[in-house]
């Protein structure tokens, strides 16, 4: 690489995570870096932007412990980041199960560690580049890909943790790998290569070895970026209505929805679509939607007054309203030991005053039996089926309160992390 195409990576990448934190003015940030030539290239263009601009920056290295190697590899990065005066944390994946999609559960387990690890920064770079967001695209085209799964993978993304809320950025989304290993070629900073990029029977890896054929025919990566881009843009705009829509035609009621029927049934069929399923992933706390056929499907039997069971919730018809409540048979059936601030069905964060600790607590689903007694005695009017999924508090002699419905000393439950109108509100 010339020193002049050095510069010009340098300045675009500077360009890239200015425009990505608008402004944000962090003061710590941090890199996940895995010791791959693309997250090699992160480190080095991130730590020599930290500096110039006075911001802390730390590296954090996850070892899923997947194949030997690894934890060296962990090691290469540490000594790296101490040569560019950074400092680095290694989290290690222990707990994983046989059985479901292996690279998933890693993927889920890295954000986690990464979460964990990154020591109160509220800004976190990874390293995706144009042949990751061109392998996305050509992945969910191979699936019936909505506009979410086109748009691909975002350059910008806010996560919502217990430990604080961080921006997640890809400042190299826009930047070829092969570009970036020259770069570091010209930096004489040496990588490591995952053998596992080469194995074909991840889809990833097979959809990778079409690109250069494809180039030939006239669609490069940069072109199926492109189409990610546009969808990306696209996505926000369609969010943007679906927000200004539920404003208008949602309640909230103790983490239900009430959806005013009339003008739900007004409006077009899409905005219809996405709301629901914008509503069963908040009601559910799942970051992934249903499958648009299974949706459908429990959309028009559910307009017809049959009540529907899907993605962990349950919804039926009441009082001139489409309900959607928490499905009470997709919780946890064992109760869990109350801590002072924990999050309960990944989406109630509950919390008891130093007065109660030393008490012996649980929480669970309030159940049939408590909530046939307790709906008598509340001041909202609540359908009995959403009653059995509220959060209730248990003691070694029963039934103690169900917190989010009438107030006990001592004891909070809220939504967690926000309202289901904020959730909607595009960035």
């Amino acid at each position: 690489m010339l020193l002049s195409d050095s510069s010009a990576l340098k300045r675009e990448f500077s360009s890239a995570l200015v425009t990505l934190l608008g402004s944000h003015n962090p003061s710590h940030i941090a890199l996940a870096v895995s010791g791959g030539g693309d997250s090699m290239a992160l480190m080095v263009l991130a730590a020599e932007w930290c500096h110039s601009q006075g911001v802390r920056c730390s590296v954090i290295t996850i070892d899923h412990d997947l194949r030997a190697g690894s934890a060296d590899e962990a090691i290469f990065v540490a000594r790296q980041a101490e040569k560019l005066g950074l400092s680095h944390r290694v989290g290690r994946w222990h707990e994983r199960v046989d059985g479901g999609n292996l690279q998933q559960k890693a993927r889920l387990a890295r954000y986690r560690l990464i979460d964990e690890l990154r020591d109160g920064a509220d800004v976190v770079l990874m390293a995706h580049t144009l042949e990751d967001q061109a392998e996305t695209v050509l992945m969910r085209l191979r699936r019936p890909a909505g506009i979410d799964g086109l748009a691909g993978i975002p350059q910008k993304r806010r996560v919502f943790s217990q430990q604080g809320d961080f921006w997640l950025l890809r400042p190299l989304l826009k930047s070829s790998g092969v570009r970036l290993r020259a770069f570091l070629n010209d930096q004489a900073v040496d990588w490591v290569e995952d053998p596992s990029n080469s194995d074909r029977k991840y889809e990833r890896v097979r959809m990778r070895e079409h690109l250069p054929e494809l180039a030939r025919q006239g669609i490069t990566a940069q072109d199926l970026s492109n189409i990610a881009a546009k969808m990306a843009k696209s996505k926000m705009q369609f969010d943007a209505q679906v927000h200004q829509v539920a404003e208008m035609l949602t309640e909230e009621y103790s983490g239900d929805l009430r959806l005013r029927l009339s003008a739900f049934c007004g409006l077009p069929s899409l905005l219809q679509k996405r709301l629901f399923s914008k509503a069963l992933c908040w009601v559910s706390a799942s970051p992934y939607p249903p499958r648009q056929a299974a949706r459908d499907q429990a959309l028009d039997l559910l307009l017809l007054g049959k009540a529907q069971t899907l993605h962990g919730c349950m919804m039926f018809l009441w009082k001139n309203c489409l309900y959607i409540t928490r499905e009470a048979q997709a919780i946890a059936a064992q109760p869990v030991a109350l801590r002072p601030k924990m999050l309960w069905d990944n989406r109630w964060r509950l919390t008891m005053s130093q007065a109660l600790e030393s008490d012996a607590l649980w929480v669970a689903a309030l159940g049939p039996k408590e909530a046939a007694k307790l709906r008598p005695h509340l001041d909202i009017d609540l359908p009995f089926k959403a009653l059995v999924a509220q959060p209730a508090i248990f003691n070694q002699t029963g039934f103690l309160c169900a917190p989010a419905l009438r107030p006990h000393s001592g004891l909070q439950a809220q939504i967690w992390p926000r309202d289901f109108i904020e959730s909607l509100r595009p960035y």
